[in-house]
């Protein structure tokens, strides 16, 4: 059985409202793509495609295989697949990263481990899924 949960927090600030993260806990298992209006933190493992409009956090028990499509990211735990983010990629100490990674910014803590190629900038990429599975290119002009 599954377990994940929605986390609302209030921003009194003028113009702002609630603030939902959606969660899945250490010892969650899915098998299948995840997308998300809000933001994401991840304890468990994710084996699929990860879409998240906003932010996506992995803590240091969070695990995904497969791709990562985001507005910004912190990563402490493990990803394997390639990773699209729009603005601010964070490699904590304990990152394991085993893929290609696109960003407009990147913060690699000392301790993170990277394997892959990284591309900077903010060429936009398009997300396709072929008969293997999700895919990552860039976009013709």
């Amino acid at each position: 059985m599954a377990l994940f949960g929605i986390k609302e927090e209030m921003d009194n600030r003028p113009g702002k409202g609630p603030h939902i993260t959606n969660q899945f806990m250490e010892g969650t298992v899915i098998h299948g793509d995840v997308k998300a209006a809000h933001d994401i933190r991840i304890d468990g493992y994710i084996n699929g495609t990860v879409q998240a409009s906003a932010k996506l956090v992995i803590g240091k028990t969070g695990r995904i295989e497969g791709d990562i499509v985001c507005g910004s990211a912190d990563i402490e735990g493990k990803v394997t697949g390639t990773l699209q983010v729009k603005e601010l990629l964070i490699l904590k100490a304990t990152a394991v990263i085993e893929g290609d990674i696109t960003s407009n910014k990147l913060v690699v803590e000392q301790g993170a481990k990277f394997n892959g190629t990284c591309t900077m900038g903010t060429k936009e990429m398009k997300h396709e899924r072929t008969a293997a599975g999700p895919i990552l290119q860039k976009e013709t002009a």
